[in-house]
């Protein structure tokens, strides 16, 4: 395609976006954006800047509907100005605040374990200066204030503190080698206190003068998977000697906002859609689980790999992303395994809606419910197509209080849990690649396999590889199951990619072992019957 240079000044507002959202120098206006490397999670982005610098309120799918420059610049032109998103930062001289829809979530599932601990590793090769890093990361611990936070009542009422007098203490450990340093990050997570700060910890085990490593162990109630990119960059920036910018909120502000948020107009439409999605009761996802047990947090998990060049391919010729068709895929094996038509899948998104949460720390992530729909009878690209559009639809009211829902639902948290049993993380979080002149950094996450849900599956772009762990409850599967399932999952992944247009009921995933049982059993009844007479 020739390129053609942005002719509208809304064209060059878009470009520019789009530039800095895909890392890309020119944006033609006739680009598609998922051409040039666009998917749901920068499509999320690239919302967000529009509505923080633009003014617009542009939805998700409109960005899968509108896919060129010219023709989503054009709809932007139709477009009034709104400020339903602005987050402004508010004076306030009091360290207490409301905690946020997604805090309360995670506070209310909490338990005394590390199920809820994100842990990330830098290791640093080169000449690294031990007192330099340490004032970075007490510089970073000062200036984001939910790194100081602690959650406590208030007059019956859960609230946020802010302990602005608090400071970071990073440990610095002398090891001996690198089976010390995997020890010690073995036993790195701890349980967190909530009601006292910090829920923050920082260590730097030092192997040699040349190896260095920096480990963090943070609760999820203060700190998503998204803001290890940004904390990290952020520290080695300053350790460089650069300045960062001012910060112009903080997350308190994003919690006062969150209530105002609460009682607009958009909220309401939002409440709307969700309560009409579940107007019709969805029954409990019911797996076929070894143990008839309450679940225990200790868990466990089977991994390996699909292949990433299949699935998206297949995503580029049916319209859709590779979480798309993942998600597609997991629904379909659980069709199969409890022979449900309807159910739901707990699904993350980023949370960050206005482009000046990007360079903020906290607890933005959200789990949002979205419902699948498996009739047998229709293809597998049948049942994509519907996934994608309940997938674009939860995405753009994922602003709604999900505590509320099950609430006005009526869920009984004793005996269901919430509004699914099963979540699928796809990870695609991009760690800075910092290099300095003589220093070079490679970040890590720590994955904690510890039971939130019966079963979940993760999956993690990296590496042009699309890397699986089903994760799962140990009192409530035995292993060789969620094997058996894994299993299930590939063959599933293999047979779609190869005939999208296959029907549900027309895939197959007996399991080989399961064949050759029954064979070897049929072989032996037949000796049974062989009588010599």
């Amino acid at each position: 395609m020739v390129y053609e240079e942005p002719e509208t000044e809304m064209q060059r507002k878009l470009a520019s976006v789009w530039s800095e959202v895909l890392h890309i120098e020119k944006v033609g206006k006739n680009d598609n954006f998922f051409q040039l490397g666009g998917h749901s999670l920068n499509g999320i982005m690239v919302a967000s800047k529009i509505r923080t610098n633009i003014g617009l309120d542009i939805s998700l799918k409109d960005i899968f509907k509108y896919k060129t420059l010219e023709e989503l610049a054009a709809l932007m032109e139709r477009l009034e100005l709104k400020d339903t998103y602005n987050i402004s930062h508010v004076d306030n001289d009091s360290d207490i605040y409301p905690v946020t829809f997604e805090q309360l979530g995670i506070y209310l599932a909490n338990s005394k374990t590390t199920n809820y601990n994100i842990s990330f590793v830098s290791e640093l090769t080169g000449t690294i200066d031990i007192k330099k890093l340490i004032e970075s990361i007490d510089k970073i611990f000062e200036r984001h204030d939910i790194l100081k936070t602690s959650f406590i009542y208030n007059n019956g009422e859960l609230v946020q503190k802010v302990n602005r007098g608090l400071k970071c203490l990073t440990q610095v450990i002398n090891v001996n080698s690198e089976d010390d340093v995997n020890e010690i990050i073995r036993k790195f997570n701890t349980p967190f206190d909530l009601a006292t700060a910090p829920l923050f910890k920082s260590l730097i085990l030092i192997l040699n003068e040349t190896k260095v490593y920096l480990l963090f162990d943070i609760h999820h109630i203060i700190f998503d998977g998204y803001s290890i990119a940004y904390f990290m960059k952020e520290c080695f920036l300053l350790y460089n000697n650069e300045k960062l910018p001012e910060t112009k909120i903080q997350y308190n502000d994003y919690a006062l906002w969150q209530r105002k948020f609460k009682q607009s107009e958009e909220y309401i439409k939002q409440e709307e859609y969700w309560l009409n999605v579940f107007s019709h009761p969805i029954e409990e996802l019911k797996l076929p689980y070894d143990y008839s047990a309450e679940m225990k947090p200790e868990g466990d998990y089977i991994s390996g790999e699909l292949s990433r060049n299949q699935i998206f391919k297949l995503a580029n010729e049916t319209d859709t992303t590779g979480f798309m068709v993942c998600l597609t895929i997991y629904a379909v094996l659980l069709h199969k395994y409890t022979q449900q038509e309807m159910f739901v899948i707990g699904v993350p998104i980023i949370g960050r809606k206005n482009s000046d949460l990007e360079d903020q720390v906290g607890m933005f992530v959200k789990s949002i419910p979205c419902i699948c729909s498996i009739n047998p009878n229709n293809s597998f690209v049948d049942i994509l197509k519907s996934i994608k559009k309940n997938v674009l639809e939860a995405f753009d009211n994922q602003d709604y209080a999900f505590g509320e829902l099950q609430s006005k639902l009526g869920v009984d948290k004793k005996k269901q849990r919430g509004l699914f049993q099963t979540m699928m993380i796809m990870q695609n979080i991009e760690y800075p690649k910092i290099e300095f002149e003589d220093i070079k950094v490679n970040s890590y996450a720590i994955y904690n396999h510890g039971a939130k849900y019966p079963v979940e599956l993760f999956i993690y772009d990296v590496d042009d590889t699309l890397k699986v762990e089903l994760n799962y409850a140990c009192n409530m599967f035995k292993r060789e199951s969620i094997k058996t399932m894994f299993d299930d999952l590939v063959k599933i992944a293999d047979i779609v990619t190869q005939d999208k247009e296959i029907k549900v009921e027309d895939i197959v995933i007996v399991d080989e072992r399961l064949v050759e049982t029954i064979k070897e059993e049929m072989d032996e009844l037949q000796d049974e019957m062989n009588f010599d007479f």
